[in-house]
Formats: C-alpha cells, sequence, structure tokens
C-alpha cells in the first residue's frame, strides 16, 4: 500500500485500533505485530493515533500516585451499594414481598425461564 493511495481500505485502521493497546503492551505474536507495523508504515491517520495513544499511555505510567480519603471512599462504596440494590429491585420489583402472591410470582419466574 502507497502512502498516497486513495483506496486505501479504512476498515483495516478500525481492526487495527482495536489491537493497539495490545500491541504497545507487547501482548500479540509476531505475525500480528508485523501486520500492524506494515499498515502504519503507509498510514498516516494510524501513525498519528499509535504516538497519540503511546503518550497518553506514558502520560498515565508517569502520573503519581495519591490515597483516596477514607471518608470519599466509602461514600463511594455505599453510593455504588445503592445503585446495585435499586438495580436489583427494580428488576423483581414484586417477587420479593411479604404478600401472600409472593410464592406465585416466584413461580412465574422459574417457569419463564424455561
Amino acid at each position: 500500500m502507497k502512502k498516497n493511495d486513495s483506496h486505501h481500505d479504512h476498515q483495516n485502521c478500525i481492526t487495527l485500533f482495536e489491537k493497539l493497546s495490545e500491541y504497545i503492551d507487547r501482548e500479540l505474536d509476531a505475525p500480528t505485530c508485523k501486520e500492524i507495523e506494515d499498515h502504519i508504515k503507509a498510514c498516516k491517520p494510524c501513525q498519528v493515533c499509535l504516538k497519540t495513544l503511546k503518550q497518553t499511555v506514558n502520560l498515565c505510567r508517569n502520573l503519581e500516585r495519591h490515597q483516596v480519603p477514607e471518608a470519599f471512599s466509602n461514600r463511594l462504596k455505599d453510593a455504588i451499594s445503592g445503585l446495585i440494590e435499586k438495580q436489583s429491585d427494580n428488576r423483581f420489583p414484586h417477587f420479593f414481598s411479604d404478600d401472600a402472591g409472593s410464592s406465585y410470582n416466584a413461580s412465574r419466574i422459574a417457569n419463564s425461564k424455561k
């Protein structure tokens, strides 16, 4: 593929983009790496994308680590737990009540999954 190829298949760019993180982390086999390198040599947009991703990864790796305050951590855990509970309640709103219909609702769930 030439650098000025007007018939460039951008689907290859999308496929390559899906593998770039693994490529940067050296998690791909040699033939896949060669395929990516050959494509990048011929594709300016992918060269820019790879360069930008490498810079982003390096910035992230070199960030200072800071301890999250315990109070914030506890509030975050409580918020996540509340969302999980709310999501569970919304999925089965009447199935866990203490009314007489709860056994009927539970059997409806069991029978609907057959």
